[in-house]
């Protein structure tokens, strides 16, 4: 026996749907309609609602509120290589031509005869725009502590002095080696360029020590100007390894960003400040540091020279910095012109 689950009107009306004997059922749709027609309503009566659908204007969807992040202002990073940093720009280079007067002696049948003749030297200036850098590192208790220097805008020479510059100065006998640096003590170089200001109204000097480490560095805050690779140095630089042990002329090297040769190697240069064993209350607008209480009778020297060692002492590097007596030469320092510009 099966639970009849529908209700008994319900259930006579489908007998009467397949009721056999076609007269007996349903003659049309509308006699089943009005026997459907619900005449009470019990738990056990099943009643269907067919709801119409409305279709309602589609509008956006409702977004959930997004809180925006704040935009991060990223400053531009300097990448410690020369091949990414924004190295500025050199603002000109001159030339200054220098004249020598040479006697030449020429022997024929009839005795000597003598012939005057005048000869170029050329002094090479490149002109550095001004700017700020951080003089110093933390390598060495001599570099610290690293501090901002404000420099003017100013030139210093492309090369070191030469041997055929200096002897047109000075007035000296010529040398066999007129392009390669001239090493001359301190005291020197102070005569030097007071006879060239004489012959050029103009009023070179030494660079002072914050200038000579602004040039060199040309942009760079590497711990050498060409970046971070030690092993690079021989493109760059002579010294104890590959010179031969003496001077070697100018410019053979591959130069810095500024386009200045010798930076690095071949000979160590003067600068015009006094010894300070650290940088404690040293200039911030990149002038010489001339104290009484510097060392008087000792100067700065830069760069390292052929006679330094590569595989010890580091001195190539571009925040370096030694010291030696004001009238000693060695035979190993040199010096490089620098001039204020308005």
């Amino acid at each position: 026996m099966v639970n009849n689950l529908v209700s008994n009107d319900l259930g006579n009306i489908l007998d009467k749907l397949v009721i056999f004997g076609t007269k007996r059922r349903y003659q049309s749709v509308e006699e089943v309609l009005k026997d459907l027609s619900p005449k009470s309503t019990t738990p056990a009566q099943i009643s269907v609602s067919i709801q119409p659908v409305v279709t309602k204007p589609i509008s956006s969807p409702v977004q959930p509120a997004v809180t925006k992040p704040v935009p991060t202002i990223i400053q531009p990073v300097q990448v410690a290589t020369p091949k990414n940093i924004i190295i500025p720009k050199v603002v000109g280079t001159y030339t200054e031509i220098l004249t020598k007067k040479t006697i030449t002696i020429q022997k024929t049948f009839f005795g000597k005869k003598e012939f005057e003749s005048l000869e170029e030297v050329e002094l090479e200036m490149v002109i550095l725009p001004a700017g700020n850098f951080m003089m110093g590192s933390d390598e060495e208790d001599t570099e610290k502590p690293k501090h901002q220097v404000a420099l003017k805008q100013f030139a210093i020479g492309k090369y070191p002095v030469t041997e055929g510059q200096y002897q047109v100065v000075m007035g000296y006998s010529p040398s066999a080696y007129k392009n390669n640096p001239r090493c001359v003590d301190w005291n020197y170089t102070q005569i030097f360029c007071q006879k060239l200001n004489e012959k050029t109204g103009k009023k070179y000097r030494l660079p002072s020590e914050a200038e000579w480490e602004y040039a060199c560095r040309a942009g760079t805050q590497t711990r050498y100007y060409f970046g971070d690779n030690k092993e690079q140095l021989s493109e760059y630089a002579w010294y104890y390894q590959n010179s031969g042990h003496q001077t070697n002329p100018v410019g053979q090297k591959k130069p810095n960003n500024w386009g200045l040769f010798d930076m690095s190697g071949n000979v160590w240069e003067w600068c015009d400040d006094g010894w300070h064993n650290n940088y404690q209350n040293a200039p911030k607008n990149g002038s010489s540091w001339n104290d009484n209480h510097s060392q008087s009778t000792a100067r700065v020297v830069r760069g390292g020279g052929y006679n330094s060692d590569n595989s010890s002492r580091d001195v190539f590097r571009s925040a370096s910095r030694r010291h030696t007596d004001a009238d000693s030469c060695h035979g190993w320092t040199g010096f490089r012109l620098a001039l204020s510009l308005p």
